[in-house]
């Protein structure tokens, strides 16, 4: 037993850092599942038993060294020696190694495998048919032909149609395109046109240069080319051959030898 002490290298005091929990995860290689392995960094070849502590570990505190050989030789010299120690370096919980505890974590944790509290995660998937739990798992998966939405819910897949469209909407939330500088989008046929700048200077009606009006004209008035409202007129040509009617137009023109009167009559010249 002696050489067989001697032979065993010393092992660093156990000590497991890790905060998540691993399941079926054999660190150390000593053929003991982490979970169930009072001593995760075991040097490899050293014996140990179902519990994952060295066999010599006299002093169960995870290692071999000569505090162990001491023990070894008072089972031969001295007072019976208790065959378990507890031992929890560097563990805050769980199993003392001789079926005591190392400590309890509080109610928002559990002790993981290597005696660390970490924080637990409470699932989370009301409303929800789809996406994930808040834990880094899944409220469940959406069919074919399906998508999950921000929401959480399943929704059918939206196929892009930008066909024939330069800008305006895909029909699936995105967009086919932006227009230019000094372009709009005609959203209802998704067509970028030249912007128009409606422009009513000097102007008290008509139109305004992009299909609008600068104003109307009050009764008895009428727009002119200008875009002024002029008194609206009436021609009258009664009784007039010729000359004015009186909207700066003409009520006819006489033969080459006469003249008009200004009465409106056509007379020999």
């Amino acid at each position: 037993m002696l050489e067989l002490l001697k032979k065993v290298t010393l092992v660093g005091a156990f000590m497991c850092l890790t905060s998540t929990p691993v399941f079926a995860v054999d660190s150390d290689g000593d053929g003991i599942d982490d979970a169930d392995d009072v001593c995760c960094q075991t040097p490899l070849g050293v014996p140990v038993n179902e519990r994952g502590r060295p066999i010599a570990d006299l002093d169960a505190d995870c290692d071999v060294d000569l505090d162990d050989y001491a023990i070894f030789q008072l089972s031969f010299t001295g007072p019976t020696t208790p065959c378990c120690i507890p031992s929890c370096n560097g563990r805050q919980c769980g199993d003392d190694g001789c079926g005591g505890s190392c400590g309890t974590c509080a109610p928002s944790e559990s002790c993981d495998a290597c005696g660390q509290c970490v924080s637990e995660c409470t699932p989370d998937c009301s409303g929800l048919v789809c996406g994930d739990d808040g834990c880094g798992g899944s409220c469940g998966t959406c069919g074919a032909n399906e998508v999950c939405n921000p929401s959480g819910q399943c929704e059918p897949s939206c196929v892009p149609d930008c066909a024939g469209r330069d800008c305006g909407s895909d029909g699936c939330s995105g967009i086919c395109g932006v227009c230019g500088s000094g372009e709009s989008c005609n959203i209802s046929i998704g067509v970028c046109e030249q912007d128009c700048t409606p422009d009513c200077t000097g102007m008290n009606c008509g139109d305004d240069g992009c299909g609008g009006s600068c104003g109307t004209c009050g009764g008895g008035e009428t727009c002119d080319v200008n875009g002024q409202c002029q008194p609206s007129c009436v021609p009258d040509c009664a009784g007039k051959e010729c000359g004015d009617d009186g909207c700066a137009g003409s009520c006819g023109t006489c033969g080459g030898s006469e003249v008009c009167t200004v009465s409106g009559q056509c007379e020999p010249a």
